[in-house]
């Protein structure tokens, strides 16, 4: 197995998502002698003396990582082209891959779409209101770049991938585990804990990935 700095760097990049709502998981932390990296349904546990130092420990505390403890109840040997198989099986849904053309440009007329509005009654008084502008229609923009399909077509991401009865996995996550195991140069792994509602456990040597099923 590939332990080396810039290796496991790669791995653990794999398992944040800039998205993630919580940033303290928008980096990887070290807990109790090793090191994490997670986006709350996909998770992977590195031993800390393979990155000394580079992650000093933080208060993660109030983060719930107590299911990558949970105990083994599968042994099942997963291998590299077995998982390869599974995620480009003609079954799986694929979409377009898409690309953008020109450059979002603002209104200059309007804030976030909006024009306020003044009305003098016959009193004399001045009355505001804030309407949708009507140079841009209220997008705030007076042209907005376009999405374009490549003619590449790729995975559904997102697409449920049957893996044994009544145990689905995302195809991203699946992904992601296929893509640990060829970085670390890992031909199988040992799936040990098998759940179609709870945590779901494979190990690669003595690093862990966690992965949460789906409906």
């Amino acid at each position: 197995m590939k332990t080396d700095k810039e290796t496991l760097e790669a791995v653990l990049q794999l398992f944040l998502d800039e998205d993630c709502p919580d940033p303290r998981l928008s980096q990887p932390f070290e807990q109790n002698g090793y090191i994490f990296a997670c986006e709350q349904h996909f998770l992977v546990k590195i031993p800390a003396i393979y990155l000394p130092g580079v992650y000093p420990p933080k208060d993660t505390s109030r983060i719930n990582i107590s299911g990558i403890n949970a105990e083994p109840n599968y042994e099942r040997h997963i291998t590299v082209s077995s998982l390869r198989s599974k995620l480009n099986h003609p079954s799986v849904p694929v979409m377009d891959v898409f690309t953008y053309q020109g450059k979002d440009k603002q209104c200059e007329e309007c804030h976030d779409g909006q024009v306020e509005w003044s009305y003098t009654d016959r009193s004399g008084r001045t009355h505001s209101s804030f309407f949708d502008c009507p140079i841009c229609d209220g997008t705030g923009y007076t042209s907005r770049r376009k999405r374009v399909p490549t003619g590449e077509k790729i995975k559904d991401p997102d697409a449920r991938i049957r893996f044994e009865p009544g145990v689905k996995f995302k195809h991203k996550f699946l992904n992601g585990l296929l893509k640990t195991m060829e970085l670390l140069n890992i031909k199988k792994c040992i799936w040990t804990r098998q759940a179609p509602t709870d945590v779901n456990i494979f190990r690669l040597e003595d690093i862990t990935v966690m992965i949460m099923p789906v409906a």
